[in-house]
């Protein structure tokens, strides 16, 4: 299909992670940023900027985290004001020369931009939002999106970054999980901060040999790239530390979902769930291979 007669717009309103993903696929199919307008928000901006380095148009045409996608926690009054201001700004805005994709297929998307006379095109949904994206991408543009596994250790680390947050609580790691990892780390010699994006854990600070309060996306970032090894639930942070090739062990709930997961997770089994690591007992031996510490 010619882009030519074309405007081309990418809807990113759904979390860090997510816009994470988004824009380092879209960097591979539109190198040049006059190629295609971001229709994000705040969290958009702050990957673009302090991660990324992409250099597109971006219209916040939402605050933060996409009230519409996230009905369980938002008030229906926010929501509909959310679908008002969207839709008010897509009847000026947009027209029939536009194309909208989106980052997940979602009966919201209509919700927000359909009666436009807009060209709407969604990912179908399989089984990874990483190649469901890509798959959308490729097909319009005739262009591949490489994406490889999720790095696995190769050699013993000599320090680990651990964030045992995430933004739903029933990921955080608990605090017992929490404990077994820095003593199993500590009994080896092996370096260990912790990531407390939100001061949640600063009582603990003194017993590892690092600690990360909050800070801005760029200084987390730099931290982050500081160490060999990345722990932590399925976040922005595992997406991050796989945007740098960081090797990374990701604990999940006990019946997890791979949708999200960086590529190669669940196939290459760098995760854990949380009984995994509860027992002290058996948790040496889990990590000792998994980490060539043996």
């Amino acid at each position: 299909m010619s882009q030519n007669n074309k405007r081309l717009n990418y809807v990113s309103i759904l979390g860090f992670g997510d816009a994470l993903v988004s824009l380092s696929m879209l960097q591979q199919v539109f190198p040049e940023p006059q190629q295609i307008r971001i229709l994000g928000s705040s969290i958009t901006a702050q990957i673009q900027t302090a991660i990324v380095g992409s250099q597109y148009e971006l219209v916040e045409i939402t605050q933060a985290h996409a009230k519409t996608f996230s009905i369980r926690t938002s008030g229906l009054g926010d929501i509909l004001n959310e679908v008002y201001q969207v839709r008010r700004w897509s009847r000026q805005k947009l027209s029939g020369r536009d194309v909208v994709f989106f980052e997940s297929p979602s009966l919201r998307n209509k919700i927000l931009f359909s009666g436009m006379g807009t060209k709407l095109i969604s990912p179908q949904r399989t089984d990874s939002a990483y190649r469901d994206r890509a798959k959308m991408l490729e097909s319009y543009t005739g262009k591949s999106i490489y994406f490889p596994d999720c790095p696995l250790p190769e050699k013993r680390p000599e320090s680990v970054l651990i964030n045992p947050s995430a933004r739903d609580p029933a990921r955080a790691i608990s605090l017992p999980v929490l404990h077994n990892l820095r003593t199993y780390f500590q009994d080896r010699n092996v370096n260990i901060a912790l990531m407390d994006p939100g001061a949640t854990y600063q009582t603990l600070a003194t017993q590892f040999d690092e600690y990360y309060g909050p800070s801005d996306l760029a200084t987390a970032a730099a931290n982050l790239r500081r160490h060999q090894l990345y722990i932590g639930p399925d976040s922005l942070f595992t997406h991050l530390a796989y945007y740098y090739r960081i090797p990374s062990l990701t604990l999940v709930n006990v019946n997890p979902d791979f949708y999200f997961a960086p590529p190669g997770t669940k196939q290459q089994g760098n995760y854990f769930s949380e009984a995994d690591l509860l027992d002290a007992m058996q948790l040496p031996a889990k990590l000792d291979r998994f980490l060539h510490l043996s």
